[in-house]
This record gives C-alpha cells, sequence and structure tokens, in this order.
C-alpha cells in the first residue's frame, strides 16, 4: 500500500509500517493531511510528528471515529492484533483510491486492482455485466469494479472487518449543499468559493520539490496554474506547466496563462501521433493501474508523469476534466430543479418555447430523469 516516496519530512515516515508504541496497532498510510496543526495542537504532540504518526495518536484518541477528525488526500489501513480488527479509510473526495477483496478466512486491500491481481491467493473473476456498462460508458461506480470479487471502498466510508469475517460499512463525511439555485451571479458565493479554491491549492504546495500544473488552457485548469505562479512569486525552477495541443487555438491559451504568469518551463504535446506510435507506456501503466482502467487520464497522460519523474516533480496539480463540473454552463441545474420538484424554476431555465419546454418536461416525467448517486 505505501510506497517510499514523500514531499518533506511530514510526509516521511522511515519505518514502514508504522506501529504504534502503546497498543501495537499496525497503520498503513498513503496521503497528506491539511488539518496537521489542529491535530499536533489538539494530541499535544511535536511539530515534527509525520502525518502517519498523527493518524496513530488520533485513533488512539477517537478509534473508529477517525475519518471525521482527518482533512486531506488519504486512504489507510489500520489493524489491531488484539482483538484482530481492520479499520479501512478512504477521504471524502476518494482522491487516494483505496481497493478490498474479501473471501473465505482472508481479507486483502491496495491501492491499485493490480496489486490485487498480482496475489497469487486471490481468486478474481471478471465481471462481464461490468464490461458492457464500461463500453456503454455507464461503468462509474463508487463501488463496483470489473471484477466481482474486488470492490472499491466508496469516498467518505469506513470499514470495519472483524476476525469473525463481519464488516460494519458506514460513511462518515456527508456533503452540504446550502447553495440556493441561483441565475445571478451572488457575490457571497463567488467570496466563499474563492477562498476554499485558493486554499485548497495552497496546502497541497507543500512540497520540497518543484511542483507540476496540467493545463488544458481551459478555465479551470488555466486559473489553477495562474494561482500556482501568483502564490509562489516568481515561478521560475519550482513549477513546470504540461499540456496537450491538438487544437489550433490550445497553444495560444496555455501559453498565455505561462507568459502571463511567467512560468519558464511549459510542455506541449502537439500531435497524438507522439503519445500513439510507442505503445510501451500505456502497457507499463496498465500494468501499474491495472486492467480495466476507470479514469482515462490514468493512462493518457503518462507522458507528463514520465517528465515529472525525470524533473523530480513529485505534486502535479491538473483542471483536466473540471470545465464540465466547476465552470459547466449550468446544465447539472437542471437536474437539481428536477429533483427537488422545483418544477417552476426548472420551466424558466430550460431552453427553447412553450411547446419544446412541455416536450423536454414530459420526457423527464416518462423516463423518470433523476441524478444517479454517482455522476462520472
Amino acid at each position: 500500500m505505501e510506497q517510499r516516496r514523500f514531499n518533506g519530512p511530514p510526509t516521511q515516515d522511515l519505518t514502514v509500517p508504522l506501529v504504534c508504541p502503546v497498543s501495537g496497532a499496525v497503520l498503513a498510510f498513503w496521503g497528506r493531511l491539511d488539518n496537521r496543526s489542529a491535530l499536533i495542537g489538539g494530541l499535544q504532540l511535536p511539530e515534527s510528528s509525520t502525518d502517519g504518526e498523527l493518524v496513530l495518536a488520533a485513533w488512539r484518541r477517537w478509534g473508529e471515529d477517525l475519518g471525521p477528525q482527518l482533512l486531506g488526500d488519504f486512504s489507510l489501513a489500520l489493524y489491531q492484533p488484539q482483538p484482530r480488527r481492520l479499520l479501512l479509510l478512504r477521504d471524502p473526495l476518494g482522491v487516494k483510491p483505496l481497493y478490498y477483496s474479501q473471501q473465505p478466512g482472508q481479507i486483502s486491500f491496495a491501492t491499485s486492482v493490480a496489486s490485487l491481481r498480482a496475489m497469487a491467493h486471490l481468486s478474481l473473476t471478471p465481471d462481464p455485466d461490468w464490461m458492457a456498462r464500461y463500453l456503454l460508458h455507464l461503468s462509474m461506480s463508487d463501488r463496483h469494479t470489473g471484477y466481482r470479487e474486488v470492490v472499491k471502498l466508496p469516498p467518505g466510508h469506513s470499514l470495519v472487518v472483524e476476525a469473525s469475517g463481519q464488516t460494519r460499512l458506514r460513511p462518515y463525511h456527508h456533503w452540504v449543499d446550502d447553495a440556493p439555485p441561483s441565475q445571478r451571479r451572488d457575490p457571497q458565493w463567488v467570496d466563499q468559493y474563492r477562498r476554499v479554491l485558493e486554499e485548497a491549492i495552497r496546502c497541497r504546495m507543500v512540497s520540497d520539490f518543484p511542483l507540476g500544473t496540467e493545463n488544458s488552457g481551459g478555465i479551470d485548469s488555466a486559473t489553477g496554474t495562474a494561482y500556482l505562479a501568483y502564490f509562489l512569486g516568481q515561478p521560475g525552477d519550482r513549477l513546470h506547466s504540461f499540456g496537450f495541443a491538438f487544437c489550433e487555438q490550445e497553444p495560444a491559451y496555455i501559453l498565455e496563462t505561462s507568459q502571463a504568469r511567467q512560468i519558464v518551463h511549459n510542455y506541449l504535446i502537439t500531435a497524438r501521433s507522439q503519445t500513439n506510435n510507442d505503445l510501451s507506456w500505456l502497457r507499463h501503466s496498465l500494468a501499474v493501474l491495472g486492467y480495466p482502467e476507470e479514469l482515462g487520464n490514468g493512462s493518457g497522460h503518462t507522458p507528463f508523469y514520465q517528465e515529472c519523474q525525470r524533473r523530480c516533480i513529485r505534486t502535479l496539480f491538473s483542471g483536466f476534466g473540471v470545465d464540465e463540473v466547476v465552470t459547466n454552463p449550468g446544465h447539472l441545474l437542471t437536474f437539481e430543479l428536477y429533483d427537488q420538484g422545483a418544477y417552476r424554476q426548472l420551466w424558466g431555465v430550460m431552453g427553447g418555447g412553450r411547446q419544446r419546454r412541455s416536450q423536454d418536461l414530459a420526457k423527464r416525467w416518462v423516463r423518470g430523469m433523476h441524478s444517479p448517486a454517482y455522476r462520472p
């Protein structure tokens, strides 16, 4: 589960896995904590404590209610020799993956399906139903995988496994969506969003190594890239920008951001042939991630990962795909209003004339077009 990779002293545990000196519990931790100061103060620990040591101390204080006390990107496994109990935990956004397979008399877990496939004692069966949904782009599940015996721990959930094999899966994080639907700019929500965005970028910049950023030239990735350079002051050798530029206007959009923020290291792939001629990188990526992959960026951005490896970049920011979520043109608002039964407001934001709106609304009624619990 763990690799000897770190961004600085807080993420570098010299002994892996960590063993609790009090209880003998064993911790495997992959991630980064963003509320270090609060944990250090509340648990009265030295500033030099690593993230893993903070997790162990927090577990001694809160036990299975550990999840809500941790803020950051992480997945972890904590095993108690007595009474032979395993706790699996994953961050609310699901940034760090965590898979497990429970079979008679044993449970195995890993941060990739490929690792589970490499375990000789596991018997894994491909799931034809999952594959069919995968081919139709309907496979994006927060629980199921391409193998019947392998499941994901959903984001923001904990799983406790007893020696008897009994399991307890429960959510520890619940999203709050209290912004009212609106068609007008509200400074209150804009300011709050800006504060959260800036903090989300700052807390991930803590590294003794150079930083990387993926910039597609779109609104969100360019915003993240510009913020990084702004926070660094003079980026110099501390920031490297990566991007695909297959469309005619993309190079100008990407480089405009870099020029405005004085980002001097820019790497652009301008032709698909550069990534298609040699498929060894794809085979290597799938060997690491597992096949079939569920996120195109997993292997599609391998050229960027390789360049980061050459330049000792261990943190790569990305805004790819965010344009469809954060600054989308409002398409998701219609789903929200329909789910809430706010048909008067829905009618006001639907496009087209009266007849077209009536037809679109009737289709939603007939098809039951509610928002799915998990939207890829």
